[in-house]
């Protein structure tokens, strides 16, 4: 916990240090607000935290937020992670179809379109499971 508070105090040495600033960020995930601008928008940095705890992403550099290959770890391990995405991919199918693979409360907070678009479409496949049960029953009956 020394870590973390020394990294609260934004110590230059510290807070800029790539060995310190992901132990902290592992211990307590809100250190990482504390970290440089560097190191916020080190893209090693943030994959190293975002697999254990993807809500790291919201102290993120935009650059990474914008990210396919950081945001979708940070989703597997956190659906809440995708609040803290761009609204690009938040509106980005592909992206929110592999993001709902990953974890399927991420359509919660996917765009209102795209969760239309995908309560449409799982509307279609049920609809179509029942007929194809429906047939099978009137098959199978005597």
């Amino acid at each position: 916990m020394q870590i973390v508070y020394a990294l609260r105090s934004a110590l230059k040495d510290i807070n800029t240090d790539k060995e310190v600033v992901p132990m902290a960020v592992m211990q307590k995930r809100d250190t990482l607000m504390f970290a440089s601008e560097d190191l916020k928008a080190d893209k090693q940095i943030v994959l190293v935290v975002v697999p254990q705890n993807g809500c790291v992403l919201q102290f993120a550099s935009k650059d990474l937020k914008d990210g396919k290959k950081v945001v979708l770890p940070a989703v597997a391990g956190n659906r809440k992670a995708l609040i803290f995405a761009s609204k690009d991919l938040k509106a980005d199918k592909e992206f929110v179809l592999a993001a709902v693979a990953q974890n399927g409360y991420a359509l919660t907070i996917a765009s209102d379109d795209l969760q239309r678009l995908i309560a449409i479409f799982a509307g279609a496949r049920v609809g179509q499971a029942q007929t194809t049960l429906n047939a099978a029953i009137r098959e199978l009956a005597p």
